[in-house]
């Protein structure tokens, strides 16, 4: 009889950590044990890595991985890797003692279409996934080869301007700059996309539902109409309204993060034609397992 087999991946970003357990039995069938995730900072005033902190978190990440009595344990890393130099990467090996690996952009597509694919409705046409050095775009249907991965997320969005809402002038740049980059969308949508589904924008995700309880909400996310991104968009520009504290409670440490995820959706919707989006949450180390070349032997 097959043993059954523990397997903990430690995903790393610039804003967070993720530790996810999955265990799969004798019979192929696998599910998420334990999941955790905090909140940080990884970068340092001028943009450089903070080695040393994001050594410690991770290794703190191990350490709880081991008292899981975990069978493997792999440290995967995004944006951060891919935009780093190896040497790095060798860094966090040597510390760690575990493998890590750099997961691409079309990887990370791959696995974030896996995720959503588990609760896509029909009218579904576009996925998103948005986190914070890179957005991946990809059609939701089983066809190969559409994933296309953009360096920009909400953090290359923030490092462009100073404050927690750029000015107008600065807005309509960092427009130009996100429509610049997703200016090989339409190869994506032939014809045009109903509706998007968007995950990895947690911050923005929170802070709609914190809003408001007139917003549509079901089983799957939170959706949103375009008039109704724009009205939120409108609400941020307004400094006479007590939008401050709630921004806090939705973003912690970085309140930046919801304007610059609302730039990058709107965006998003407007390269698509779509009328419609569905905010919703998966946990993208919970489906980088099921690529062999990220499984530890």
């Amino acid at each position: 009889m097959t043993q059954e087999t523990r397997v903990a991946r430690i995903g790393i970003y610039t804003d967070k950590m993720v530790l996810s357990v999955i265990e799969q039995d004798g019979e192929g069938k696998s599910f998420c044990l334990y999941r955790k995730e905090t909140q940080e900072d990884f970068l340092g005033k001028h943009g450089q890595v903070d080695r040393e902190k994001l050594l410690m978190e991770a290794g703190k990440m191990m350490e709880l991985s081991q008292k899981l009595l975990c069978d493997q344990t792999v440290c995967v890393g995004y944006g951060l890797l891919r935009y780093q130099p190896d040497d790095f990467r060798r860094e966090l090996e040597q510390s760690l003692g575990i493998p890590v690996q750099t997961v691409s952009g079309i990887r990370q597509a791959q696995a974030a279409k896996s995720g959503m694919m588990q609760t896509s409705q029909k009218d579904d046409t576009v996925g998103v996934f948005s986190s914070d050095l890179s957005t991946q775009i990809f059609m939701m249907d089983a066809q190969e080869g559409t994933e296309q991965s953009f360096p920009i997320g909400w953090r290359s969005v923030a490092q462009r301007y100073s404050g927690i809402i750029p000015n107008r002038m600065e807005e309509e740049e960092l427009r130009r700059e996100i429509r610049d980059i997703f200016s090989s969308i339409p190869t994506l949508h032939r014809g045009g996309a109903s509706q998007v589904r968007v995950a990895g924008m947690d911050g923005l995700h929170r802070f709609v539902l914190l809003l408001s309880g007139s917003i549509e909400k079901n089983k799957e996310g939170v959706v949103l109409e375009q008039e109704q991104l724009g009205n939120i968009l409108r609400f941020l520009r307004n400094p006479s309204l007590h939008w401050m504290p709630v921004l806090e409670q939705a973003s912690g440490v970085f309140p930046q993060k919801v304007f610059c995820q609302l730039l990058i959706l709107e965006s998003v919707l407007k390269s698509t034609q779509a009328k419609k989006v569905t905010l919703c949450k998966i946990c993208l180390e919970d489906h980088l397992y099921k690529e062999e070349r990220l499984v530890v032997k």
